[in-house]
């Protein structure tokens, strides 16, 4: 059996943020200098810094990943308005780099916050509508502008489909 403790004000698992402190301030940020840890057995000592790194390389790992999802978020997002907008736009290169720009940018707000296929197909509707009518310079009739929402919202919905696929199997 374990050693029992008298019950502490301290929360003995509470793990404050240490990234770029000193390893002597770390242990003490961690409670690692605190009587109840002196108190363990070293073995369950041991074990409670090894649950430590292991959490530790988590953060890490999950840090890299995230900054890897808003890369392939903003490709999506990119690709879905270009998709869109080279099936049913009328403006020259300009509103291709507009949209592709546009597009982007939500796929980041996307990956941002964590948005599957519908908050993407929500979204992505009224955003490229926008942009439609921001660059409709060949002077297109206004009522297409609600058969390109329907055209941009389903691309979105794969492309929030993808995104969680990617992040079922721990890909993003």
């Amino acid at each position: 059996m374990g050693t029992v403790l008298p019950p502490s004000t301290e929360a003995p698992l509470a793990d404050p943020p240490c990234d770029g402190l000193a390893p002597d301030v770390r242990m003490a940020a961690r409670g690692e200098d605190a009587e109840w840890f002196r108190r363990l057995p070293p073995a369950m000592q041991d074990e409670i810094r090894a649950r430590r790194r292991e959490a530790d390389g988590r953060v890490v790992a999950r840090h890299d990943t995230r900054r890897r999802s808003f890369g392939s978020g903003a490709l999506r997002g990119g690709a879905v308005f270009l998709l869109t907008h080279l099936m049913f736009g009328y403006a020259g290169i300009v509103g291709i780099l507009v949209a592709v720009t546009v597009g982007a940018l939500l796929g980041l707000v996307w990956t941002w916050f964590d948005a599957g296929p519908m908050k993407s197909c929500i979204s992505a509707g009224p955003v490229y509508a926008t942009v439609w009518l921001a660059t409709n310079s060949a002077g297109a009739p206004v009522y297409l502008v609600f058969f390109a929402m329907l055209i941009a919202m389903p691309f979105a919905a794969v492309a929030g489909t993808s995104r969680e696929f990617r992040q079922g199997d721990g890909l993003e």
